[in-house]
């Protein structure tokens, strides 16, 4: 680089300096260091992420609305009397209800 710089080649000055990225105009957010296209790949990634995110977020409320629904349940049977003595009878009976609506 220091050789290069200044030199004449062809009749014409030659400016060597470090290699900076390519700044480009950007809209409101002014001149950017990088191109655009070089954030794609976090954005999928960003992307997957979310819908990743909204996939567990929903399954956690189903899983929820299931127990707060059982426990409904088990609190009206109670409220009537009717308290039964198999909990695992009753979780596959909701198990099977649960199924069935889907």
């Amino acid at each position: 680089m220091d050789n290069m710089n200044g030199a004449e080649l062809y009749g014409r000055v030659l400016t060597v300096n470090y290699a900076m990225p390519e700044r480009i105009k950007c809209g409101e957010q002014g001149w950017v260091p990088q191109p655009i296209w070089a954030d794609a790949d976090t954005w999928f990634e960003r992307q997957q992420q979310e819908q990743e995110m909204q996939r567990l977020q929903a399954e956690q409320r189903a899983a929820m609305q299931a127990a707060e629904d059982l426990h409904r349940e088990k609190m009206a049977e109670k409220r009537e009397g009717n308290v039964k003595d198999e909990p695992m009878a009753k979780a596959e009976a909701g198990v099977l209800k649960q199924n069935a609506g889907a």
